[in-house]
């Protein structure tokens, strides 16, 4: 499915239901349709019986303890940050996944350390411990198994998906095409 099939049918969907929602202009379904794969993508994300069919690899480059998540943020399918807590990160310094933690004065404590490396998201950046549990000290690759926003094209064959895809991008235009009244 490509961009322009999903706009298309998206449009068609409401043009065939008639009333208001047909009156929607064909540019404005065009407009919200990166819109509405975000918010497929963060629904997905959530849902744990399908968030793996909307994930993939991303490397990451630590140095002292410090990733940037800038090139994974603004790749063709971009890394859905909101949801990288969720993410399944492995390097070959632990035989453990990363675990997350919500932020970083909790990285900051001490503990035992297990040999599990811990991280948090900090802006555009991921901080992480050794498996001492020392911050500020791992220099590794890293790959985070997350999820991700798709380009209309990753639906293809996907049909719950695609289908999803659709009514998300009809409820948008239909939200976008109402028109609040003026205040007198």
């Amino acid at each position: 499915m490509s961009r322009t099939s999903l706009v298309d049918r998206a449009y068609l969907r409401n043009q065939s239901v008639g009333g208001p929602a047909a009156a929607i202009p064909y540019a404005r379904y065009d407009v919200l349709a990166p819109q509405a794969l975000t918010i497929l993508a963060r629904e997905v994300a959530g849902d744990e019986m399908r968030a793996d069919l909307l994930r993939k690899d991303f490397n990451l480059t630590v140095t002292s303890g410090t990733a940037s998540l800038t090139t994974s943020l603004t790749a063709n399918e971009p890394m859905l940050l909101g949801s990288l807590w969720l993410a399944k990160i492995t390097s070959a310094d632990s035989t453990y996944p990363w675990q997350y933690l919500p932020d970083f004065a909790s990285l900051a404590l001490s503990r035992t350390p297990y040999g599990l490396i811990y991280f948090t998201v900090e802006g555009t950046g991921l901080q992480c411990t050794d498996t001492t549990g020392a911050i500020s000290s791992l220099s590794t690759t890293a790959t985070a198994n997350a999820s991700f926003v798709p380009l209309a094209a990753s639906l293809s064959g996907i049909l719950d998906l695609e289908e999803a895809a659709i009514n998300v991008l009809v409820t948008l235009a239909i939200g976008a095409g109402q028109v609040e009244p003026a205040a007198t």
